[in-house]
């Protein structure tokens, strides 16, 4: 439907000269290997010849990213021909990057920690009806679809008053918002933990924050990121943006296995764990805000 409309825009490249071909070569040749070593891998796995832990694998795969991510933003600021000002920008995308990781971890945790509390801890009785617990997942994208115009209206209407607040202050208010959440389920913990069942308002609650914090976060994060990136380097900033989501969202998984309740000793220290996540995202929360004038340096003519 679309092939006349966009003409040979998206064709595969034509490698035309003797080293274009060779790195089209050994290109494919990479890809084969990694993919063929990965392939075996798994089914060395699956076979149980190899062991598999698969907390050790998302520890491990948590290290790996981030190390990724870091690497690769240095050899940019390093070896990518950048002048001053952009370089400061990269190691702005760098301090978002942990920021976010932060954030994500919290966030994320909906469909595990938060999932498991309205199954086992949570009243869900309506009339003699009990409520499927998947239900409450989309108490978030109600609210998105609620409250995200009005965001959307608020930063508008901020900015030609000149009171919008800048990316890092966004940020801020969107690590609260994931705190102030989870500081709401430390208490519906404590009546869990008492032996009684949360009555469902402490989770819609908590997804009600959670959802200000995405939208204070997550649109201006994608928008920061395009606007820091240097010239020629704007998809691999985009990658190391959803880098720091894919390492909140294993860290939120991580965090999921000590913070779900399955045992008596577990439930019993729940509200704990929740506590540790709130004194966690606060805290991240404070020390952007103090960061919060050094990194507007680092971003220049970015707000």
């Amino acid at each position: 439907m679309t092939s006349g409309s966009l003409s040979d825009v998206g064709n595969s490249p034509v490698a035309t000269t003797d080293k274009e071909i060779q790195a089209q070569s050994s290109l494919k040749k990479t890809t084969t290997a990694i993919v063929g070593i990965v392939g075996i891998l798994v089914v060395l796995m699956f076979a149980g010849i190899i062991p598999i832990n698969a907390s050790a694998i998302a520890s491990a795969s948590g290290i790996v990213i981030a190390i990724v991510a870091f690497v690769y933003l240095a050899y940019i600021i390093l070896f990518g021909n950048l002048d001053n000002s952009d370089r400061n920008k990269v190691i702005a995308i760098g301090i978002v990057f942990v920021f976010s990781a932060v954030f994500w971890s919290g966030f994320e945790q909906a469909g595990s920690t938060l999932n498991l509390f309205a199954e086992r801890f949570t009243d869900r009785t309506i009339f003699g009806w009990e409520m499927p617990a998947g239900w409450f997942q989309s108490v978030n994208s109600t609210f998105i679809i609620l409250f995200a115009p009005f965001f959307g209206s608020m930063w508008i209407w901020l900015a030609r008053r000149q009171y919008e607040p800048n990316s890092p202050l966004k940020f801020f208010f969107g690590l609260m918002g994931v705190g102030i959440g989870f500081l709401i389920m430390y208490f519906a913990a404590k009546i869990a933990a008492s032996g009684d069942l949360a009555a469902p308002t402490w989770l819609i609650f908590t997804y009600l924050f959670h959802t200000w914090g995405e939208l204070s976060l997550s649109p201006v994060g994608l928008s920061l990121t395009t606007k820091l990136a240097p010239k020629g380097y704007q998809g691999q900033m985009m990658g190391v943006w959803f880098l720091s989501v894919s390492l909140g969202n294993l860290l939120a998984g991580l965090i999921a296995g000590e913070a779900s309740g399955g045992s008596a000793e577990a439930l019993a220290d729940m509200p704990n764990q929740y506590m540790t996540i709130v004194l966690t995202t606060f805290g991240a929360a404070l020390l952007l805000l103090l960061l919060n004038k050094p990194l507007r340096k680092l971003m220049g003519d970015v707000r």
